[in-house]
């Protein structure tokens, strides 16, 4: 009897503690918000500071694994080129329990566009502007030499206007 009360007070705390909304951990949990009708799309987290991805499974949740300081800052991107925000968790914890997480998140990439800032690695230095439409002599020069990244022909509803060299990133 004493060793079964003491097993169950174990597994309690352990549930207790794996489970608590207020301690912080390591685990980032996510959840995508789609429209009920939308179909999956697929994509990847992005990893910018090793140039690493992990496939999306064909669930609306994610968990990632902010310990390694490889992974403590990471985006969600569709294979259409929609993207997430940006999270940093600078020192390995997270604190909520489950973000929703919004793609595309266009609000989010608009002040760093404004201040032509990578939002991975909040620097100016690698910034170019992405320029649309069919691509002259002069623009196909500037983008061999780095100057612009040539964003395409067609314009849709989500076309970013800044690219970071470093980061590989359209914002």
């Amino acid at each position: 009897m004493k060793y079964a009360l003491y097993a169950t007070l174990m597994v309690t705390l352990l549930y207790t503690y794996t489970t608590s909304p207020q301690l912080p951990s390591h685990i980032f949990r996510g959840r995508i918000l789609t429209s009920p009708t939308a179909p999956w799309e697929p994509g990847h987290i992005i990893f910018p500071l090793t140039q690493d991805s992990i496939p999306l499974e064909e669930t609306d949740k994610i968990t990632v694994d902010v310990a390694s300081p490889q992974h403590r800052v990471f985006y969600i991107c569709y294979i259409t080129g929609q993207k997430s925000r940006v999270y940093r968790f600078p020192e390995g914890t997270v604190t909520d329990t489950l973000v929703t997480i919004q793609i595309p998140d266009t609000s989010f990439y608009e002040p760093f566009a404004a201040k032509k800032t990578c939002p991975v690695c909040l620097s100016r230095k690698n910034v170019i502007p992405v320029l649309y439409g069919f691509p002259s002599p002069k623009m196909f020069r500037d983008a061999d030499a780095g100057k612009i990244a040539l964003g395409g022909c067609v314009i849709g509803d989500y076309h970013p206007t800044r690219y970071c060299k470093k980061d590989h990133l359209e914002f």
